[in-house]
């Protein structure tokens, strides 16, 4: 049974270290080393959001979303932090259900834009598009 649910970030840390490694071998080289205070923090404050989706009772994929003030537009604004589903369930709608609870989580918070960032080497496109998000920026990185 698929469950998609809101959940604290003490839990998904607990529960998803070998997700976020998954995750990380498929997005970059390096090893995750998640900042969990810093996460935690947020989360105290009322700057995160974490949302699971379970089978059985396992999580098979997350969503964290981290939510501020947009200075440029002085409203309440959400943007991505992590999404990811295992490989298994790929193209089953656990994504779009990850997506749907968080948008709609926010709707009931009085979020107004959600930023939502994707990597080149896991690109996404057709469900963002397909939930109404269209692109408006690209972010460029470089190593120091």
């Amino acid at each position: 049974m698929l469950t998609i649910q809101l959940e604290d970030f003490t839990t998904l840390n607990a529960e998803a270290q070998e997700l976020f490694s998954c995750h990380a071998a498929e997005v970059t080289h390096d090893t995750p080393a998640l900042d969990v205070p810093s996460y935690l923090d947020l989360e105290r404050h009322g700057g995160l959001i974490v949302v699971t989706a379970r089978r059985d009772g396992k999580i098979i994929g997350y969503f964290t979303l981290k939510m501020s003030r947009h200075q440029h537009f002085n409203l309440r604004a959400a943007a991505s932090d992590m999404i990811f589903v295992t490989k298994s369930e790929r193209k089953h709608g656990v994504g779009s259900a990850l997506m749907t609870k968080a948008l709609d989580h926010l709707r009931w918070l009085g979020i107004s834009r959600i930023y939502f960032g994707m990597k080149v080497r896991a690109p996404f496109r057709k469900l963002l598009r397909g939930m109404g998000f269209e692109p408006e920026e690209e972010i460029w990185v470089k190593e120091l």
